[in-house]
C-alpha cells in the first residue's frame, strides 16, 4: 500500500485539517496516510487522528519541527508528500534541502487565501447560481 505523508500546519481542527481528515477518511482503504503536525495536536483533532499514523515534535521550535519532519521522512519513507498551508511547505521544502534525500513527489495546497486580500464580501453571496 502507498504511504502519503501529509504535513500540516497546526495541530488545531480547523480548516486544512479538516480537509486532510476527509480525503484520508474517503482513501483509507488505498493508502497508507502518516500525518505530521508541528505542534501537538488538541484533543479534539487527536481524536479525530485515531486511525492513523501522527508524529509531531517535542518543542514547537523551528528547528526541532525540520529535524523531527526529517526523521518521518525516513523512516517512514513515504512516496507521496502533501503539505497543507504556507508553513507546512516551508517545513516540508527545508526538510527535503537539509536532507539530500528526496524520494517521492511533493505536493502543496494553499489554504486561508482569503487573508492575503484582507478583503471580505459585504453581501452573501449565492453559490446556487
Amino acid at each position: 500500500m502507498k504511504k502519503i505523508l501529509f504535513v500540516l500546519s497546526s495541530g488545531k481542527l480547523s480548516g486544512g485539517e479538516k480537509a486532510v481528515l476527509d480525503i484520508a477518511k474517503g482513501l483509507e482503504n488505498d493508502f497508507e496516510f502518516i500525518f505530521f503536525l508541528p505542534e501537538k495536536p488538541q484533543k479534539e483533532f487527536s481524536e479525530c487522528l485515531k486511525d492513523f499514523k501522527i508524529y509531531f515534535p517535542e518543542k514547537d521550535k523551528f528547528f526541532s519541527i525540520i529535524k523531527k519532519l526529517q526523521e518521518v521522512i525516513n523512516l517512514e519513507k513515504p512516496e507521496l508528500a502533501h503539505s497543507h498551508g504556507i508553513r507546512a511547505s516551508i517545513f516540508l521544502k527545508l526538510a527535503i534541502l537539509l536532507n539530500f534525500k528526496k524520494t517521492f513527489r511533493f505536493v502543496y495546497t494553499l489554504h486561508g487565501i482569503h487573508f492575503v486580500h484582507r478583503k471580505f464580501p459585504t453581501e452573501p453571496l449565492n453559490l446556487c447560481v
